[in-house]
């Protein structure tokens, strides 16, 4: 387990209109990173991560995954873990292609309200996961989406015809916290690429994001998932879809902070017992 760099990627590109309700990415890295200031700030806590800045690249789909694939490739080849700070999920396909390129055996952990595997004829944050597959940068039976509920009918093909594995958000009540995780550890073999989108937390709890919708996952849940993942082994880590105009009194980019900051000890404490 190589050391955490923090990757900024402010960008809201591939963000449709029509299915927004608010697009505000571009701000989400300044946003995560104050709310790790104020977490910490006077505290005697460990900032146990390299923060590298944000990526750089001309606003269009593109570049941007072109910038992020860059960027991604660079920290993942040396073995260390990129910790992504976003920004639309539309970036996630330049984050495969790096990692791709770095190894191929690892299974795609996707913690969103929405799969993202939407056909359509251009890449975008609600086809990305789409354009994964289409261009085999990940397999379908190495990928998991779970706490999905927003999901619309030509994604539930994709799902049944590919053979997806998922679990919906409201299955976590009846499976439990400890079942969902044995279950995604018994199918899918570590290292792990966790993208999680902070739409599947109930908007109760986070309402800045892009597309909020209810019935969604406790911040507590899906803190309990990320770090049991992050202890089998992980490649990278996204958090995406931080909306701060959506926001309420920085409740969502706290929980973003917060999550990293476990993530962050939970992959030091790891790379100090090896």
């Amino acid at each position: 387990m190589g050391l955490v760099k923090l990757v900024g990627v402010p960008f809201s590109v591939g963000c449709r209109v029509e299915t927004s309700t608010a697009i505000d990415q571009q701000n989400a890295p300044l946003a995560i990173r104050a709310g790790i200031r104020t977490l910490t700030a006077n505290l005697d806590i460990p900032l146990s991560f390299e923060d590298l800045g944000d990526v750089t690249a001309k606003n269009s789909v593109t570049e941007v995954l072109k910038a992020v694939e860059d960027q991604v490739y660079e920290v993942a080849s040396k073995g260390d873990v990129p910790v992504i700070l976003g920004g639309a999920h539309t970036v996630t396909l330049g984050t495969l292609r790096a990692l791709n390129r770095v190894r191929q055996d690892f299974s795609v952990i996707y913690i969103d309200a929405h799969p993202d595997i939407m056909p359509h004829s251009s890449i975008n944050y609600g086809s990305a996961m789409f354009y994964a597959f289409k261009e085999e940068v990940i397999q379908p039976d190495r990928t998991a989406f779970i706490g999905i509920r927003q999901v619309e009918n030509p994604e539930y093909r994709v799902l049944r015809e590919q053979n997806i594995f998922h679990i919906h958000a409201h299955e976590f009540e009846g499976m439990g916290i400890l079942n969902v995780v044995k279950e995604i550890k018994d199918r899918f073999p570590a290292p792990y690429f966790i993208s999680l989108d902070l739409d599947v937390i109930d908007p109760t709890f986070a309402p800045g994001v892009t597309l909020p919708y209810p019935c969604g996952l406790t911040p507590r849940e899906v803190m309990y998932l990320v770090e049991e993942l992050c202890r089998q082994g992980v490649i990278g880590i996204e958090i995406m879809e931080l909306s701060p105009i959506n926001d309420r009194n920085d409740d969502t980019a706290m929980i973003a902070a917060s999550l990293i900051l476990r993530i962050c000890h939970v992959l030091t404490s790891k790379q100090r017992t090896h």
